[in-house]
């Protein structure tokens, strides 16, 4: 029955999606798995960001330019280890979370 479990959970991180596994374990901390909660209650929820307006902001928070809400140094030390790659996918999954 382990085994199983083992098997079943590996898998589905396996195939998975790396946006995936972001919002599974990184981003649902402060926004929710559906990434429909707004950080602190001022930032809007990321869920009903478009695509474009996503990718602008990780790459703002990314680069450092972007400190709305006072939030900045936190998001900026999460998404500066992601590719603009990772970014550009992330921007892509999450608005499909709803």
């Amino acid at each position: 029955m382990k085994t199983l479990i083992f098997i079943t959970l590996f898998s589905t991180l396996m195939f998975a999606s790396s946006a995936q596994r972001t919002v599974s374990y990184v981003c649902y901390e402060c926004h929710g798995a559906s990434m429909n909660e707004s950080c602190m209650g001022v930032s809007k929820a990321p869920n009903t960001l478009s695509q474009a307006d996503l990718l602008t902001a990780l790459k703002a928070y990314k680069d450092g330019t972007k400190s709305d809400y006072g939030m900045g140094s936190t998001m900026t030390e999460i998404v500066s280890g992601y590719s603009n790659d990772d970014l550009e996918e992330l921007s892509k999954y999450i608005p499909t979370l709803k």
